[in-house]
This record gives structure tokens, C-alpha cells and sequence, in this order.
């Protein structure tokens, strides 16, 4: 019996040495590895910023084999929920000596700071490093470090965390009905933001809207202050601040005009506001109308 038993364990043993010389356990994923040559990084073009998304930018050393990419995840604690898209999530080639941008859809913040939410604009805010998880086409799986060098995510979460927390006391949103007021050099477009109403024990003001390159944004009826509960509708005068084709042709970021909010009694903090792309056409139309009509 004492040697069907040193059998059987031996057996076990064997077998145990077998598992962990494979390196994976049965049905589970292999964990990814890195790529010889491969570098990345991450990128905020003018465009990805009113959508939301940042680019994974993937660099092979030339000399090294063509990657066959079929998936890209972003793994970041400050956008969990990040999102492939594009050429991301369809696949893409990425050739020796070249460099490919594929784009992530950001999704909600998490793990946001205080200092964050003061400084939307992320000039104090560290890198935030990230890792990018290639899906390759043979079956096996890459993982290259994202070392933000130039701080894109960190602007990124930090307007992000911004914008949330001036919602969580104040929503704000443009009413989709533009209107016009005057003519000829002196048209300008009138929209409507509705605020709040104010969350329980909250108070806030709006102090102002910052300019856009298209665009100066007016509050005829000077600054809005509200306390808990209460909410308003605000009217928002647009002037004209370039006249030239470029200027329209090549706008990224007209149409995203920055509140000044002070939330809880605190200094006004810039919170930016997208009119939605749908309910431009007015805005639009005053613009190139003022601007042809003036001198």
C-alpha cells in the first residue's frame, strides 16, 4: 500500500511540473508579450477633442518584421472603459520603418482629483502612462507601454473629470433652436443654455463663456447665479471673431466654448460645452452672414 501511495504521488508531481512548465493553465488566454522593435505613445489631434478620443500611436523599427494588428484595448485606471474604434477595432498593418494612429473612444473618467477638477486644462496634471494589448493576427496577444510623454491622456482626464463635476452640480446643455438677432455686419446668433437645476445644498454661477477661434460669446444679461434647486435659461450672443475662409473651413474647436462656472462658492473654473454639430447650421449661417456684410 506504501508504494501505491509514493506511485500515485509521484504521478501528481509530475503532472503539477507538466502545468507549470507550460506556462499557461488550459483554456486560459496566454499573457501578452512584447514586440521586438515595437514602440507607442499617445496622441490628442485638434479633431479627437469634442469626440472624445485619444490615438495609440504604434512605431516598428525599420528591420523589423510587418505586424498584423486585429485589436487594440486600452488599459488605463483613468478611462476604464476605454473603446477601440476605427481601425483599432477593425485592424490594421503596421509596416517597418512607419508609424500608425489608432483611435480609442475615451469614454467616462475615473479616479478623478481635486486638482483636476480646478484644472480642466491639465497644465499641472503628471503623465498618466497607460498600456496598449494588441490582438495579433497568428492568435498571440502584445502589450506595449503608452508613456503619455506629452501629457495627451492626463489634458484629456482632467477635462474630462472637469466637466463631470461641474454636471454633478449644475447640468448644462444648448437648447437645439438658434435664433438671429440684426443684419448685415451686425447679424449675430442667439442660443439658449439651460442650466440646472442645482443639486441639493449646491450653488453655482456662471461668470462668463469664454471665446472660441470662431467665435466671442456674450451674456447680454451678465452673470447667473443660482442656489439649490433653482435653474435658468440664459441667453448667448455670438460675435463674429475671424472673418477669414480658413478660419470656418478648418475649425476644430469653434463651437466649443469653455463656462466659466464657481461651483460651491469656489474660484470660476473653465468648463467646456460642445453645441452639438446638428444645431450649428444658424451659428454658422450669422457668421459667413456678418462677415460678408461687414467692410
Amino acid at each position: 500500500m506504501h508504494r501505491v501511495v509514493v506511485l500515485l504521488a509521484a504521478v501528481l508531481v509530475a503532472l503539477l511540473a507538466g502545468c507549470s512548465s507550460s506556462g499557461a493553465v488550459d483554456g486560459a488566454e496566454p499573457a501578452p508579450t512584447a514586440v521586438p522593435g515595437l514602440s507607442a505613445d499617445l496622441v490628442q489631434q485638434r479633431a479627437d477633442v469634442e469626440a472624445r478620443r485619444i490615438q495609440v500611436e504604434l512605431t516598428l523599427d525599420s528591420g523589423a518584421a510587418p505586424l498584423d494588428v486585429t485589436g487594440l484595448q486600452l488599459r488605463s485606471a483613468a478611462f476604464p472603459g476605454a473603446a477601440p474604434t476605427g481601425r483599432a477595432a477593425a485592424g490594421v498593418q503596421v509596416l517597418p520603418g512607419a508609424a500608425v494612429d489608432l483611435a480609442v473612444d475615451l469614454g467616462p473618467p475615473s479616479a478623478c482629483t481635486a486638482q483636476e477638477e480646478r484644472d480642466p486644462g491639465g497644465e499641472s496634471s503628471p503623465p498618466l502612462p497607460a498600456t496598449a494589448v494588441l490582438a495579433l493576427a497568428d492568435g498571440a496577444s502584445a502589450a506595449v507601454d503608452l508613456p503619455d510623454a506629452d501629457r495627451h491622456l492626463a489634458r484629456a482626464h482632467a477635462e474630462a473629470c472637469a466637466v463631470a463635476a461641474a454636471a454633478a452640480v449644475v447640468p448644462a446643455r444648448w437648447d437645439p433652436a438658434w435664433t438671429t438677432t440684426g443684419s448685415g455686419a451686425d447679424l449675430r446668433a442667439v442660443g439658449v443654455l439651460h442650466l440646472g437645476p442645482v443639486a441639493p445644498g449646491g450653488t453655482a454661477a456662471l461668470e462668463g463663456v469664454g471665446s472660441t477661434p470662431l467665435f466671442h460669446w456674450h451674456l447680454p444679461g451678465g452673470p447667473v447665479r443660482l442656489g439649490a434647486g433653482q435653474s435658468a435659461d440664459v441667453a448667448v450672443v455670438l460675435e463674429p471673431a475671424r472673418c477669414d475662409a480658413h478660419a470656418l473651413a478648418d475649425d476644430k474647436r469653434g463651437f466649443g466654448p469653455q463656462l466659466q462656472l464657481s461651483l460651491d462658492g469656489a474660484p470660476a473654473v473653465p468648463v467646456r460645452l460642445w453645441v452639438p454639430r446638428p444645431d450649428r447650421a444658424v451659428a454658422t449661417g450669422a457668421l459667413v452672414g456678418a462677415c460678408a456684410g461687414g467692410p
